[in-house]
């Protein structure tokens, strides 16, 4: 049942305070006051909810005319009744409320729509058809600008646009295109600056109108907000605090230290941020975890960017990080590569977590993904290696898997490359065997004994095994020494010689060199195993003056271990003895064997270290980041003659039987190095060589020398060569004859074709000494030979030593502790390589340059940089 009610009709306010009598459903329909209420306009004054004077009167009756329209809006405010504050009383007649009725009374046909025809709402539905919606978003915005869907294409009817400037793909929600517009103008979300897109200064050249960046508007808000120079305010006002960069920079802390992410939440830690600074907090460990991975996506932006920009061949080094008695293992990857301005660069690029057996063929499907993935394989030149099986396999399903994917060839067979550091160690490896097989003893001492002993006697040369166990997992095998059943490799080109004999391991002579060798390998591995004899070893130290470095334990294949622990042992051998002697004076000699050391047998110590010192220098000189490459020949020519004259003065000496198995493998490796074209052409580029060292050394390699340098040289030029430029009109003049005394610049010079540069560059005078910075002198010399400086960068980048892929494998060991075993694969991928990268400078752009910024002030401030000078 419906009642007919006009606007005019009286409207009973009803308050709290009093009591309102029961009214029957027919009374009041609208329990609401209809009246104007203006409201208070003075500041620093809060109205209230409801005015205690109106509890003193009751039952108040207010009427008011409204007018309304025929669109049901009320009428202007002129047109309402002015009601004043203060309360009316009953008995008060209104004298507006005298008026007619009919004068502001409306039926009920006005108020209400009885038709019910929707054929005008039907026709704005039909105009927001899809076509016509389609042209409004397509359409300007109000500011003049394009829309931003012109800016993307759509992918297949999806949410997903891909961006017509750049490679980016853009997911829009449903309701909006936020997304689309935070990637091509950028964004500022509390400080934290989102860069827009890379190329979006093309689309502006190419005549769109585009709305101006956040990072723009941000500058320009900071430019008007800048204080007034030569004022107090200029020096005082700081920064405003971000807490999102502060957390930001937490992360790098975490990275930089190879910290877990549950640092985030340390209480302790909570505590003292709050003490600082009671508006820090610190993220949960989730945000640290994912603002990690943006920073290791932003660093490899920045590392694909340089390598790009440097506009030359890269040099690659990759090792594998095997576990112990497990199929997992690491494959780390380094790129090396030389800069325009002629600065060596040796980059950290992946790491991969290999959680399938570690054979060379399943090795090459992860580093092919990392090199067609970023458009890097087709800048391969060269790639260094160690001599294990598996990374002949490897290289050569790299070369197969590049070819397969674009038709890119690179010849693995000459252009893989030894690790010089490597062979060092098989060299010495092989004359170590043959030391601690050999018995002999050296000439005789001219000091006599303190008091002569009576040994057992025993076969000469028999051999027996030590107390000490050694890991097999340990043994290091030449794969070229390994027959082609038993190689993972199946190496080509390389001739297969005597196998390594593994029955040789943990067994040494029982008389001689060898002895010697075994006695202070078991007696420093013994030492170092006791906490007892540690502080033992400590006190008579300290009794006897010793206060050199302590001793540690020689194991496994690592010969520079072995070096380091004898070395130390041959410096505190008063103090060795006086323990050899204690045991002995205590009666029970069994926990050193009852071992002793005769002087003439520390003597022999002091002669096989000296060799060993040498190859310590060596390796240390070649396993640093530079153009080593150019180093490789001249160091196995003078590693070869050394080792030549080292046997001649050995001669029935303890070391003779060393230097025979040493030089047969040094020979075999440097032809090895002599059929590698980088090795080759990186000599031959070397300012002290050129030709001269194949002409002096390696004479039988000359010629096939030259032929490479000029086949390469012409391949290069047809490259750079600029197009042929024709005749100008002053070079076709002829000089006049009364000037010919006087033409001292010929106005048509000839200009040098490819044998001229070639024949300037091995006759001029501007040579350098062996030990002389080869990158200054090309960049120097660049301009005079234009090729073969393009050539040098890209040659003298190629990595003589795997040693730099080392550092990825030690900064493994401290991010998988044991306390981080959670640690998802890929994620510890990220963490070593951002680790990496921060150790190398890398900066991390776009989302972290607020970061960066703080990072550029520290090193102003000699607060951070003490070398600073106020």
């Amino acid at each position: 049942m419906t009642r007919d009610q006009t606007p005019d009709q009286d409207i009973q306010v009803v308050h709290d305070s009093v009591s309102t009598p029961s009214c029957q459903s027919s009374s009041v329909m609208i329990r609401q006051s209809a009246r104007k209420r203006n409201p208070l306009v003075n500041p620093g004054f809060v109205p209230t909810q409801a005015d205690s004077r109106k509890a003193l009167q009751a039952h108040v009756r207010l009427t008011s005319s409204i007018d309304v329209n025929l669109n049901g809006h009320t009428s202007s405010p002129e047109a309402a009744p002015n009601t004043s504050s203060t309360p009316t009383p009953a008995t008060q007649e209104d004298p507006k409320s005298q008026e007619p009725a009919t004068s502001s009374s409306f039926n009920s046909a006005s108020l209400y729509d009885l038709e019910q025809n929707s054929d005008d709402e039907n026709a704005q539905a039909a105009g927001r058809s899809k076509k016509s919606k389609e042209d409004r978003k397509l359409a300007p915005r109000k500011d003049g600008t394009q829309s931003v869907l012109l800016y993307f294409k759509q992918v297949e009817h999806s949410l997903n646009y891909a961006c017509v400037w750049c490679s980016k793909i853009v997911k829009a929600s449903s309701s909006s295109y936020y997304n689309l517009k935070v990637h091509r103008d950028g964004s500022n979300i509390k400080g934290t600056i989102r860069q827009a897109c890379p190329n979006r200064l093309k689309a502006i050249a190419s005549g769109s109108i585009l709305p101006k960046t956040a990072s723009a508007i941000s500058q320009e808000s900071l430019e008007s907000k800048k204080p007034i120079n030569n004022t107090l305010a200029s020096y005082v006002i700081k920064g405003r605090f971000d807490n999102n960069t502060f957390n930001k920079l937490m992360v790098f802390w975490l990275i930089r230290h190879c910290l877990p992410w549950a640092r985030f939440e340390d209480r302790t830690l909570r505590i003292a941020m709050d003490y600082v600074d009671s508006t820090t907090k610190l993220h949960s460990r989730t945000w640290a975890a994912e603002t990690a991975h943006k920073l290791y996506l932003a660093q490899q932006r920045t590392v694909l960017e340089d390598i790009n920009k440097s506009d030359s061949k890269i040099s690659l080094v990759s090792d594998v990080w095997t576990t112990k008695g497990g199929h997992k293992a690491f494959l780390g990857i380094s790129v090396c590569y030389i800069t325009k301005d002629w600065v060596y660069q040796c980059q950290h690029l992946s790491i991969k977590y290999i959680s399938w057996h570690h054979k060379g063929i399943y090795l090459a499907a992860p580093f092919a993904k990392v090199l067609i993935k970023n458009e890097l394989h087709k800048k391969i030149l060269s790639k260094t290696t160690d001599s294990g099986s598996n990374n002949f396999t490897m290289t050569k399903e790299l070369s197969r898997l590049i070819e397969q994917h674009d038709g890119t060839f690179w010849n693995n067979n000459i252009n893989h490359q030894r690790c010089f550091c490597h062979v060092l160690a098989l060299i010495l490896g092989a004359g170590l065997a043959a030391v601690k097989l050999s018995s002999a003893e050296g000439p005789t001492s001219k000091k006599p004994e303190n008091f002569p002993t009576l040994e057992t006697i025993s076969e000469e040369g028999e051999l027996f095994e030590d107390g000490v166990q050694v890991s097999e997992a340990e043994e290091e095998i030449d794969p070229d020494d390994v027959p082609a059943s038993d190689s993972d490799s199946g190496s080509e080109g390389v001739e297969n010689t005597e196998v390594v004999q593994n029955k040789t391991k943990g067994k040494y002579a029982t008389s001689g060199i060898g002895l010697t060798l075994k006695k202070i390998d078991y007696v420093c591995r013994r030492i170092c195993s006791s906490p007892a004899k540690q502080a033992e070893y400590k006190v008579w130290a300290q009794k006897l003056g010793y206060d050199g470095p302590g001793i540690i334990g020689g194991y496994g294949i690592r010969w520079n271990i072995a070096y380091e622990s004898r070395n130390r042992a041959y410096q505190a051998r008063k103090v060795i003895n006086q323990l050899l002697v204690n045991e002995t004076e205590n009666g029970n000699g069994k926990y050193f064997n009852g071992y002793e050391f005769s002087s003439k047998e520390w003597d022999n110590i002091k002669v096989l270290n000296s060799v060993l010192k040498e190859f310590l220098y060596l390796t240390k000189r070649m396993e640093g980041d530079g153009p080593s490459c150019s180093m490789v020949l001249y160091e196995y020519s003078r590693l070869i003659d050394n080792l030549g004259q080292l046997k001649q003065a050995s001669k029935d000496g303890i070391l003779e039987a060393m230097f025979d198995p040493m030089i047969k493998v040094a020979s075999k490796y440097k032809e090895l190095a002599l059929k590698c074209e980088p090795i080759l052409m990186a000599t031959m580029l070397h300012p002290a060589w050129r030709l001269l060292l194949f002409a002096n050394k390696f004479p039988s390699h000359h010629s096939s020398a030259q032929t490479l340098l000029v086949k390469k040289f012409k391949e290069r030029q047809s490259l750079l060569k600029p197009p042929a430029l024709a005749p100008t009109k002053e070079a076709s003049q002829k000089v006049d004859p009364e000037d010919e005394g006087y033409n001292f610049y010929p106005v048509n010079p000839c200009l040098d074709d490819s044998e001229d540069e070639l024949n300037r560059y091995h006759e001029t005078k501007f040579s350098l000494g062996i030990k002389g910075n080869v990158l200054l002198w090309w960049k120097t010399q660049a301009p005079s030979f234009p090729v073969l400086s393009s050539l040098a960068r890209d040659y003298l980048a190629c990595a003589s030593s795997s040693a730099t892929v080392e550092r990825t494998f030690s900064a493994a060991s401290d991010i998988c502790t044991t306390g981080r075993s959670a640690l998802a694969p890929r994620t510890i991928e990220r963490c070593i390589s951002s680790h990496l990268w921060f150790r190398n400078g890398v900066e991390a752009q776009h989302d972290f340059d607020d970061c960066l910024a703080i990072f550029s002030n520290a090193d102003k401030n000699p607060k951070f940089n003490p070398d600073l000078v106020l």
